[in-house]
């Protein structure tokens, strides 16, 4: 795990995609499998698409499948992260990682409870940090940001066709911001001890 200058940027190795998909799947663990409810407890969290889950006979699950992961273009332009007075490392990949949360089971009303569930989780943890980060985020002071994520029908319907599925009421779920750090050495370069500017007045100007 790295240290990071500057805004709050999360940075790991190439583990970032594991490590992000266990912290929500520990979340909802214990938020949905763990709880007294005898509608939802009880209930696993799988990392499996819907359609591998019905390959396999699994009747009754969580989904939390990632589907897409896509560049978080508003931090690609972050200064290089420094490491001393003179070294700078690569600039890590700032990602955006979007999840299809389906929960699966034989019953229609535990279907809806278990999906109100879902909905529920996401929006009261919209911010998880320190002790909610697993595996290589454990004990770092990242941050992932969950929200739900807005997607149009046809989006929706072109999604399940992909997966030779057919179409379930599910929750999209975006995570920002996972990002896979550089793995090249660090950069050198002399640190900047004097700074000058000059003014020069433009003859005419209002």
């Amino acid at each position: 795990m790295s240290a990071t200058v500057g805004p709050r940027l999360l940075v790991t190795d190439y583990t970032a995609l594991r490590a992000a998909s266990e912290t929500l799947r520990v979340l909802l663990k214990d938020h949905i499998t763990d709880s007294a409810d005898a509608d939802i407890g009880g209930v696993q969290i799988d990392l499996r698409s819907p359609y591998q889950l019905e390959k396999a006979n699994v009747t009754t699950a969580v989904s939390l499948w990632l589907f897409r992961v896509a560049l978080q273009p508003d931090m690609l332009n972050l200064p290089l992260p420094r490491r001393s007075e003179d070294e700078y490392a690569h600039r890590p990949l700032p990602l955006e990682l979007s999840y299809l949360v389906t929960a699966l089971h034989p019953e229609a009303k535990k279907h809806l409870a278990l999906t109100g569930r879902v909905l529920q989780i996401v929006n009261d943890h919209g911010r998880l940090r320190g002790a909610s980060l697993m595996d290589t985020l454990a004990g770092s002071d990242a941050e992932l940001r969950l929200s739900i994520d807005a997607t149009t029908m046809i989006e929706s319907s072109d999604l399940w066709y992909s997966l030779q599925s057919p179409f379930r009421l599910a929750v999209p779920v975006k995570v920002q911001v996972a990002s896979i750090e550089s793995h090249l050495p660090t950069m050198t370069a002399p640190p900047v001890l004097t700074r000058s500017g000059r003014t020069v007045e433009i003859v005419g100007a209002p």
